[in-house]
């Protein structure tokens, strides 16, 4: 049976409270590199649980300053509806030959955060395989005599990229253990590994087509996205590389000059390269010191910007709970009262993230 339009569309009583929620969940989203639409749009389901894609259509034009389109909100479906494991389902509406129901798989968001860690774990398994991949086929490779220093740093950059990805996949399940109601220490000597420059490869294939390869993985996956998206081609060449001229960073990767200049700063104030100068020239290289340390603090400081939100949060909570005998009886109140308690409850869980990361920063520091 589909709902009626008074059941996903909450009074204006308590739509105020509503929107300070989706807020909150739009904000925390860019954290995690999720689009304004992806947000919006998980938000309508934390709050609704379950929608057609027209109702979704109809809260977009209560929410956001442009109506979500069909198109987005179709490809939106089609993603969440397909991940392993599953976040939200999708069941026909009974006597209707084309319209759908979509449910969000739980509305304790505890076994929401199961879900995801489930989800995390095998974006970190398959981006370790691949890394194994790209290690094996470095290792066969027979460089020439102008390539061996570069051949050895991607060697060597690689490997470390593996020894990161799995001292975070420890981590992150250390944390999400954490979220779903147990606690595990850190695992400790995990340690970045260095290329041997006497490694002797047995099998002739291109460097460079290598690299790419590697680059590509790098830009397409989530891990390592940075919140200004512009620059991340800048990133991905500092990881493989670690220290590039401007004019290097240019033609590696066709960005403008000015556009590599202003990422560079964005990337120095945010704390994620160092600048040196070169011995006898007027040029800069610009370092990536640690690819564990890079991404450690850019996730440490993604859970301090979320954490700035807490007493926001709060207030929300302390309005809802001072108008319950005003608003008690609402549709839509209990939903945005008890949402409202469990992301407040999540900032135990961020606090606890921000310690584990710290941990993470300082070991990465130790090691480089």
């Amino acid at each position: 049976m589909s709902k009626k339009y008074e059941d996903f569309i909450y009074p204006e009583e308590v739509r105020k409270y509503e929107k300070d929620l989706l807020d909150f969940i739009v904000e925390s989203g860019k954290n995690k590199r999720r689009s304004d639409i992806e947000s919006h749009i998980l938000g309508y389901f934390l709050l609704h649980s379950s929608l057609t894609q027209k109702e979704i259509q109809i809260l977009s034009t209560k929410f956001r300053s442009r109506r979500i389109s069909s198109g987005s909100i179709s490809t939106f479906l089609n993603q969440y509806t397909s991940y392993e494991p599953r976040i939200i389902l999708k069941q026909k509406v009974l006597k209707s030959k084309n319209k759908f129901r979509y449910h969000i798989v739980s509305e304790n968001y505890k076994e929401l955060f199961a879900v995801s860690k489930e989800a995390g774990v095998n974006v970190l398994y398959e981006t370790i395989g691949k890394i194994k991949e790209i290690i094996r086929a470095l290792e066969k490779l027979n460089p020439n005599e102008k390539e061996i220093k570069l051949y050895n740093m991607i060697l060597e950059r690689t490997r470390e990229l593996q020894s990161y990805l799995k001292y975070h996949l420890s981590l992150f399940d250390n944390f999400m253990e954490s979220v779903i109601g147990q606690k595990y220490p850190i695992k400790k000597d995990i340690k970045i590994q260095k290329a041997d420059p006497k490694v002797k490869a047995v099998k002739n294939r291109n460097l460079k087509a290598i690299e790419q390869e590697l680059i590509n993985l790098i830009l397409n996956n989530e891990l390592f996205i940075i919140e200004e998206i512009k620059y991340h081609p800048i990133i991905a060449y500092l990881i493989t590389r670690k220290s590039l001229t401007q004019l290097e960073l240019n033609k590696l990767t066709e960005l403008s000059a000015g556009l590599i200049s202003e990422g560079l700063n964005y990337l120095k104030e945010q704390g994620f390269i160092e600048i040196e100068k070169l011995p006898g020239l007027r040029q800069k290289s610009y370092v990536l010191e640690s690819i564990g340390y890079f991404n450690f603090l850019k996730f440490y400081q993604r859970f301090k910007n979320i954490a700035n939100n807490r007493y926001r949060l709060a207030q929300i909570l302390d309005e809802l709970k001072n108008r319950k005998d005003e608003l008690g009886e609402i549709n839509g109140y209990n939903v945005i009262k008890t949402r409202a308690e469990e992301f407040l409850e999540q900032f135990k869980v961020i606090d606890f993230g921000i310690k584990i990361f710290q941990k993470a920063l300082e070991d990465f520091k130790k090691v480089n």
